[in-house]
């Protein structure tokens, strides 16, 4: 048996208006998204930086360190180095992709139209930074925590 559900003029209307407003959220000014993809790149390479100088010091930690427990830590964090660096490069590239796609779609306009330009939101991107965010927050923290420990 199948279910027809009958809408009034006024509910038709309300879904079409919510719909619309569904299609506007998922829409951004085009220079709002060329801002998020230069903060971001920033953001990534400033974590590139820190990855090194936690490094610097993951090596020197090393050198004083004797125990087994400790040299399964620094190899730990010298392991999670090299995969949160590997994950900003794979960010980096699909913001740079983004962006590419960006400016081809926008190669026809000039000036304010393409300023004022609405384009389709990144939400993928945007929540790939967010998690990569808070996994790479996590990681220095627990380096933080872990040096603490054996220090």
């Amino acid at each position: 048996m199948t279910n027809i559900i009958v809408m009034s003029s006024v509910e038709d209307e309300l879904y079409r208006k919510q719909s619309d407003m569904v299609t506007i959220e998922q829409q951004k000014p085009v220079l709002e998204l060329h801002l998020e993809h230069e903060l971001w790149i920033k953001e990534l390479l400033f974590w590139k930086e820190e990855i090194a100088v936690m490094e610097k010091y993951l090596a020197q930690v090393n050198a004083w360190l004797n125990t087994l427990e400790s040299k399964a830590g620094v190899e730990h964090f010298q392991n999670q180095f090299i995969r949160q660096r590997e994950v900003i490069d794979e960010l980096k590239h699909e913001i740079r992709v983004n962006e590419e796609s960006l400016s081809a779609r926008l190669s026809n306009l000039t000036g304010p139209e393409a300023d004022t330009k609405r384009l389709v939101d990144h939400d993928v991107t945007r929540e790939k930074v967010l998690i990569t965010r808070k996994i790479y927050q996590d990681l220095k923290e627990e380096y933080r925590n872990w040096l603490v420990r054996i220090l």
